[in-house]
């Protein structure tokens, strides 16, 4: 278990840095242009239901390809969200959305995993 631990809190570390990084640049950026605070917002909520999902399967999935199944990647990730919650969401209300990551976490795993299995089965990679 303290294996799993070890292999996986790199990839929760650059989930964290990214949910963190990402929307704060694209924040100054609007900020700077003069844009609306409705602009603002959708930029806060694309990043919610499409960029931070998308790289949660996409690390998910590196990391099931090179370590397997690790599960302690899921709670990790729950925590990577924590800081996020509180600096942009200002609210722990924003943990809510960690349940939605986990599941895509588990998606990125499993496939990350079962294309490790699929190519090893097939002979491609040792």
């Amino acid at each position: 278990m303290l294996t799993r631990l070890f292999a996986a809190w790199p990839y929760a570390l650059i989930l964290a840095a990214l949910y963190l990084l990402l929307p704060w640049a694209h924040e100054g950026i609007a900020r700077a242009t003069n844009a609306d605070a409705y602009y603002l917002t959708g930029v806060i909520i694309s990043y919610l239901f499409f960029f931070n999902p998308g790289l949660t399967f996409l690390a998910s999935a590196v990391a099931g390809y090179r370590h397997g199944f690790a599960w302690v990647l899921i709670p990790l990730n729950a925590l990577a969200m924590l800081p996020v919650s509180l600096v942009f969401y200002r609210d722990i209300e924003g943990m809510l959305y960690a349940l939605p990551y986990a599941v895509f976490t588990v998606l990125g795993l499993l496939s990350g995993w079962g294309l490790h299995t699929f190519l090893v089965r097939r002979g491609s990679i040792a």
